[in-house]
């Protein structure tokens, strides 16, 4: 049985940033570590290329979660996406 709710929550404007700044450092450094796995190890063998795959549904997962934190976080003055997002100027 599926009990989510969707909610809106208020968020700080610099928590979304943070999470941002995170979130695209965990990226990058996700991608570095995909090309290197890529250049020792290749993708010809089952759990290499699984591995690899895995990496990269991560990745894009982040920019998911980047791109709609970056909506919630756009300037100047509240829009459509941070007011969905809970995000109220005053």
């Amino acid at each position: 049985m599926n009990t989510y709710k969707p909610e809106q929550w208020t968020v700080p404007k610099d928590t979304i940033y943070a999470a941002i700044a995170a979130l695209q450092d965990g990226k990058e450094y996700a991608e570095e570590l995909l090309v290197k796995h890529d250049e020792a190890l290749g993708r010809t063998i089952k759990s290499n290329r699984d591995a690899a795959e895995t990496m990269e549904q991560a990745i894009a997962k982040m920019d998911e979660a980047l791109k709609s934190l970056r909506e919630c976080g756009q300037d100047p003055g509240p829009t459509i996406q941070q007011v969905a997002c809970g995000i109220i100027h005053s």
